[in-house]
C-alpha cells in the first residue's frame, strides 16, 4: 500500500435502515457518539432532556468502530443517572451490526490501477425507553431481567459471603 494514497472515504448509506423498527418512533432523540465525544456532555443533556420533556419516551445512542465502547458507557451512565433521579428503571434494546464504507486509493505511479476497498465497520445502536418493551425479544433488557443481577444475587448467597457477613456482625457487637 506504500504505492497508494487514500483519496476518499464514503459511507454507503441505507435509507431504509431502522435498527429498532416498530419499537422506536422516527422523531426520537438520537445521540451520535464519536471517539472524541465527551460522555459527561451527552449524559447530562440526555437526562436533562428526559426530565424536562415528559412526552420524550426514547433515546437512541449510536456509534461505530472505536466509539462502540463509549456508546455503551454513555447508555449505562444515562440509565444509572435516570434511575437515581426518578427511581424508575429503563428498558434497553441493543442491536449490534456493521456499516459499510467504500475507500478509494489512487496510485502514486500511473502504471497501477485505482483500488476500491469496501470495509464493514462494527456498529452499535442502543435504545433506552421509559415504556415497557417485550423482554422476550432478543436484545431487550430490563433491570429485573438483567443476567448480571441474577448472578450477583447467587454470588451473595454463597456460604463464603454469608460467613464473612456473620464475622463482620460479630466484630461490630464486640
Amino acid at each position: 500500500m506504500e504505492n497508494y494514497t487514500k483519496e476518499s472515504v464514503t459511507e454507503v448509506t441505507d435509507d431504509k435502515y431502522q435498527p429498532f423498527g416498530d419499537y422506536c418512533p422516527t422523531n426520537v432523540l438520537q445521540m451520535r457518539v464519536n471517539v472524541g465525544t465527551n460522555c459527561r456532555n451527552i449524559v447530562d443533556y440526555s437526562v436533562k432532556n428526559w426530565m424536562v420533556n415528559d412526552n420524550e419516551r426514547h433515546i437512541v445512542f449510536t456509534g461505530s468502530d472505536r466509539a462502540c465502547n463509549k456508546v455503551i458507557t454513555c447508555a449505562e451512565l444515562v440509565k444509572r443517572k435516570f434511575d437515581n433521579k426518578t427511581k424508575t428503571s429503563l428498558y434497553q434494546m441493543t442491536i449490534i451490526g456493521h456499516k459499510t464504507v467504500e475507500e478509494l486509493w489512487k496510485p502514486k505511479d500511473n502504471t497501477l490501477d485505482v483500488i476500491k476497498v469496501i470495509r464493514q465497520i462494527p456498529r452499535i445502536d442502543i435504545l433506552l425507553c421509559k415504556d415497557q418493551l417485550d423482554v422476550s425479544v432478543p436484545g431487550v433488557q430490563h433491570k429485573e431481567s438483567n443476567v448480571y443481577d441474577d448472578v450477583h444475587k447467587v454470588a451473595n448467597k454463597s456460604p463464603q459471603n454469608r460467613n464473612s457477613r456473620h464475622i463482620k456482625q460479630k466484630h461490630q457487637k464486640s
